[in-house]
This record gives C-alpha cells, sequence and structure tokens, in this order.
C-alpha cells in the first residue's frame, strides 16, 4: 500500500483556497454576484464558513481573487502583441473576441460586479486597483503601436471603452461574430489616428 504524502500546511491552504475559488466562479456563473452565498460556495468548496473566511474576507474577496486571475490572462493576450505590426491588430483584436466569446459567463459577472462597484466608492477602488493592470499594458501596446502624433493615452482609453462595448454586446447578441466588428473599429481607430 502507497503511503500518501501528508500535506503541509501552506499546502493545504493553497488546496483550501483554489477549491474555494473554484466554488465561487461556478456559483457566481450559475446564480450571479447577488444570487451565490458564502454558504453554498463554502458547501461546494467542501469546507465551512470559518475555513472561507479564514482565506477571504468575503464574497467580494473571492470575486476580487477571480478578477486577478482573469487580469492575468488578459495581460498575457496584451503582451503578447507587443512587438506585433499595426498589422497585426486586427488579428489581435479577433482573439480579443474570441475570448469573450468563450468567457461568456465572466462577462456576465465581470458587468455584474461593475455595477457593484459603480455604486460604491470603496468597491470601485478595489476594483479599479484589480483593472489598473490591464489598462497600464494596454496603454503601452497601444503607444507601441500608435501613428505618430497620435495621442496614446486617449487612444487607449477608448479602445479599452470599446473592448468594453464590444463584450456587453456580446453578451446581449450571442449570436453574433464580435471578431470583425472589434477589428473593424480597431483598423478605423487607428486610421483616423494618423
Amino acid at each position: 500500500m502507497e503511503e500518501r504524502k501528508r500535506l503541509t500546511q501552506p499546502e493545504r491552504r493553497a488546496r483550501t483556497r483554489r477549491a474555494l475559488l473554484d466554488a465561487a466562479a461556478a456559483a457566481f456563473a450559475q446564480r450571479g454576484y447577488h444570487g451565490a452565498s458564502v454558504e453554498e460556495i463554502a458547501a461546494a468548496a467542501g469546507v465551512t464558513k470559518g475555513a472561507l473566511y479564514y482565506n477571504f474576507a468575503g464574497k467580494e474577496d473571492l470575486f476580487l481573487a477571480l478578477l486577478e486571475e482573469h487580469v492575468a490572462a488578459r495581460l498575457q493576450l496584451v503582451e503578447s502583441l507587443r512587438g506585433a505590426a499595426p498589422e497585426a491588430l486586427r488579428d489581435g483584436a479577433r482573439r480579443v473576441a474570441a475570448s469573450l466569446r468563450r468567457d461568456r459567463e465572466w462577462s456576465l459577472l465581470f458587468f455584474e460586479f461593475a455595477a457593484q462597484a459603480a455604486r460604491d466608492p470603496r468597491v470601485r477602488r478595489r476594483f479599479e486597483a484589480r483593472m489598473r493592470p490591464v489598462r497600464r499594458a494596454l496603454a503601452g501596446l497601444v503607444e507601441d503601436l500608435a501613428p505618430p502624433g497620435a495621442d496614446a493615452a486617449r487612444l487607449a482609453e477608448t479602445v479599452d471603452a470599446l473592448v468594453d462595448g464590444v463584450a456587453m454586446r456580446t453578451l446581449l447578441r450571442p449570436g453574433d461574430d464580435p471578431g470583425e466588428l472589434l477589428a473593424g473599429a480597431v483598423e478605423w481607430l487607428w486610421r483616423g489616428a494618423r
């Protein structure tokens, strides 16, 4: 009989934290941010409510931890476009749009939580702090690719808002292909910025 390796305290905590994040993602996807409860998340993770509160201050912290994971994925996507020629923008826009279609549940949750952040300044500060790295990376990408003389900061803000709008449209019109819409809009912006 093979002896099981005993997990260290940090390993057990990491395993519990991952189980809570996975359970929260599933609960949020099924019921939305407001509909999911800490009790159901703890039960789905196979831990007590006390274990949830030991690892996270509450449901808001669970969401923000999930947001950090999604931010990391978005950063990878943006960073993969760094150093590309402006002609690669069309492909990059298609990749962004494809990620929006794949992550439909996440987009729903993102906008639900964004609405909460818009109502509560404390939540907004925490939400914006998590989103700042993506916005910085996007600004860097746009600065690298922007035509000479273009206002790169303003162009980056416009692209960010455009992606949010396409994400919302993708939710409302799930049969549409947002890739061409976003790619065309980004190309149009670049032509206009010249």
